[in-house]
């Protein structure tokens, strides 16, 4: 799952309520409908079981100031994960599909630091850049590789890929 959205980055006086619901549905509702969908699907294969990457952000750890909507659904991001991964330990009994049997779905969510990316403005963006820096999506890619490549059985349930100068504890 790697949608993602931000609008409503100003004062929380001047965050209009769609805006935050828009964040919300794309953020947290359409990972939740897709996942739900997976569960069943990876219920009904010959070998049940299957692995879930959601991609989330350092802010479900740091909220910056003035992203209310975006912080908001990637801490909910982070709590849809955490249930799912409980869930997915007893695949039969979560999608009522007893043919699942032992079948398990590990799920696990990647925290990206800075990345380039249209969600953010060209003055932020050089902001960033100068004081912070970017990981390169292959950075991403590659973490995201690395953990749909092991067994169901093994979970990292979360994982930061970060700048190195990027600040994560007391940023804002």
């Amino acid at each position: 799952n790697c949608a993602g959205c931000s609008l409503g980055n100003e004062p929380l006086a001047d965050v209009n309520v769609d805006d935050f619901r828009k964040v919300m549905e794309v953020n947290l509702i359409s990972p939740f409908i897709l996942s739900k969908w997976a569960f069943t699907k990876m219920a009904g294969q010959p070998n049940p079981g299957g692995r879930i990457i959601n991609i989330g952000s350092i802010a479900s750890e740091s909220p910056r100031l003035n992203a209310v909507p975006y912080t908001t659904s990637k801490y909910a991001l982070s709590g849809l994960t955490r249930a799912l991964s409980m869930e997915g330990r007893h695949l039969s009994q979560t999608t009522k599909n007893d043919l699942a049997g032992g079948g398990i779905v590990s799920v696990c969510q990647i925290n990206p630091g800075n990345v380039r990316s249209s969600i953010m403005s060209p003055e932020e963006m050089a902001r960033r850049e100068k004081e912070e820096g970017f990981v390169d999506p292959q950075d991403v890619a590659n973490m995201v590789a690395t953990v749909a490549n092991m067994p169901n059985e093994v979970n990292v349930l979360e994982s930061t890929v970060m700048p190195t100068r990027q600040p994560l504890v007391g940023r804002g």
